[in-house]
């Protein structure tokens, strides 16, 4: 039964939780490549719910968030068809281009972000599940809810919070069928399994939390009890089976080309050159998701339930080893890999400070600021520069401002360029030429006006030395937009398979998001003067 306190407490820390997930939440819009991944999402969700697509027709993830996200524009459409806002799809299509710019990523931003903010809740409700404690729920919640690798991507449009949301679901459920061995709990589970699975590949290893929930009766049952649980494995397995079938369903109508893609994935994944991940993230990802106190409870909380192999341990080490495993040896690291281990960490963390602390409020707040302090701090960092302008929107503007219209502009392909005539509100006012950035292309295209991008601890798209040195002796630099400054020895706080341009650790040393765009004169000349298109107010 939950007290008026105690739903007090997770009030707050619901409200806590959405505040540092929807707080710069339209970090870089209306720019369409902020976040990898993030334009190849909501591309293809925006086409599902229009109606254009049925098939994702790519393999990189599984298909159910593209459905959750075409889901969820169909439904802000329909809405808005009601109001009178969208008499037909055609007014909708222009009010993402003109009247408001990149409505459809925020619109799935909020939607990633209400998955975030939902795990929290559902790691309290697993929590309780398994420990049958209101001081481990409540700690589990806090712990996530500040967590800063669950928090910062829940600002995205992407697959890692969706997946984390269904496979907490699944774990919650596997914890409950552990203690109640009901066969609804073990088809609950692996339908939510399987969901999981659909919304990205690697959760599907949450099964192991299902099937390990039948290792009580299976160890020391009778014969019936024994029978009984090998069936409500079996019917779990049928039920995590048909859910990933029915949301990621040209997965298996495509098989072929389903298993190609996977086994392009795994080679990307694991056949570079760069450090193991179990490394980099022992190191580095999860003492910067939890902080060091939290991370440190968290080991010291496996080390305990490896000990004691509860059945509720056991569930939870069933997921978190199979995972973190199957992860260990990617060379193509990335912190967002994490994610779903988030939850299930901090319920250990929370079990053990729980179980080895006095029972009493003061010692329960106490330690709940100890464990929370660290991680809050951070993610209040990262919203806080979320919250700025990024430098490509910086650029964006300057340009549009100083550059003459009808010039021609090469800019540096890749994720850092600005994007030159994005405003579809506006006639075009520039002739904008994406080139690979090379002397030669350069030369090439004739252009006036060049933009590049780099950083100095992101090797990707930035353009060589020889371009630079070029560049300094041939062009005049105009407008330099740098957000790092003299910042040294950054390396590690970036994660050079995102090509993501916030920092995972010292905020301070980073005044915004963004690389650092240079915008050169080579002094050729112009085309013919044109009248300036008006400027918006």
């Amino acid at each position: 039964m939950v007290t008026p306190r105690a739903g007090g407490a997770f009030f707050a820390i619901a409200a806590t939780a959405a505040l540092l997930r929807f707080w710069g939440l339209n970090y870089g819009l209306p720019h369409p490549a902020t976040r990898p991944d993030e334009d190849l999402v909501v591309g293809k969700a925006l086409k599902i719910s229009l109606g254009q697509m049925r098939d994702p027709r790519d393999f990189n993830y599984s298909h159910w968030v593209y459905y959750i996200h075409a889901g969820v524009l169909a439904a802000y459409r329909g809405v808005g068809h009601a109001l009178g806002w969208y008499p037909d799809t055609q007014s909708f299509l222009d009010d993402l281009s003109l009247g408001h710019p990149s409505l459809q990523y925020r619109i799935c931003r909020v939607s990633g972000a209400l998955m975030g903010v939902a795990t929290v809740l559902i790691a309290a409700w697993a929590a309780w599940e398994g420990y049958r404690r209101r001081s481990v729920a409540l700690l589990a919640a806090l712990l996530v809810a500040v967590n800063f690798l669950h928090a910062r991507d829940s600002h995205f449009a992407t697959v890692d919070v969706p997946m984390t949301l269904f496979a907490t679901l699944a774990l919650g459920f596997a914890l409950r069928a552990s203690r109640t061995q009901m066969r609804r709990d073990y088809v609950l589970s692996g339908i939510c399994a399987g969901l999981a699975a659909s919304a990205k590949y690697n959760a599907v290893t949450i099964v192991f939390a299902t099937a390990a929930a039948t290792l009580p009766p299976l160890c020391r049952g009778t014969p019936d009890e024994r029978r009984h649980a090998g069936v409500s494995l079996v019917l779990a397995a049928v039920a995590t089976i048909c859910a990933f079938a029915l949301t990621s369903p040209y997965c298996v109508l495509r098989l072929p080309d389903f298993l190609a893609g996977v086994a392009v994935q795994r080679r990307e994944l694991f056949d570079g050159a760069g450090e193991a991940a179990w490394r980099v993230h022992l190191r580095l990802t999860l003492p910067g998701a939890f902080g060091m106190v939290g991370f440190t409870v968290a080991v010291f909380g496996m080390i305990r339930t490896l000990w004691l192999r509860r059945p509720a341990d056991l569930v939870i080490l069933a997921f978190v080893v199979p995972t973190f495993a199957s992860l260990a040896g990617i060379t193509w690291v990335q912190a967002r890999y994490m994610i779903p281990l988030v939850p299930a960490l901090a319920i250990l963390a929370a079990e053990v400070t729980a179980a080895l602390l006095p029972s009493s409020p003061v010692w329960l707040a106490g330690a709940a600021l100890a464990l929370a302090l660290e991680p809050l701090r951070s993610t209040i960092a990262f919203d806080r520069l979320a919250a700025r302008e990024d430098t490509r929107l910086q650029a964006a503007s300057w340009i549009d401002e100083h550059i003459p219209a009808g010039a021609r502009i090469a800019a540096c392909e890749g994720y850092g360029a600005p994007a030159i005539n994005a405003d579809e509100r506006r006639p075009p006012a520039f002739e904008p030429l994406k080139i690979h950035c090379s002397v030669e292309a350069i030369q090439d295209k004739g252009a006036r006006y060049v933009v590049t991008h780099t950083h100095p601890d992101i090797p990707f798209f930035r353009p060589s030395g020889r371009v630079l040195r070029w560049l300094r002796a041939h062009a005049e630099p105009l407008a330099v937009f740098d957000p790092v400054g003299n910042a040294k020895g950054m390396q590690h706080c970036f994660f050079q398979g995102d090509a993501f341009y916030l920092p995972y650790c010292r905020f301070e040393s980073v005044e915004r998001g963004g690389p650092a765009v240079t915008v050169w004169d080579l002094g050729l000349p112009s085309p013919p003067p044109e009248e300036r298109r008006p400027r918006l107010p």
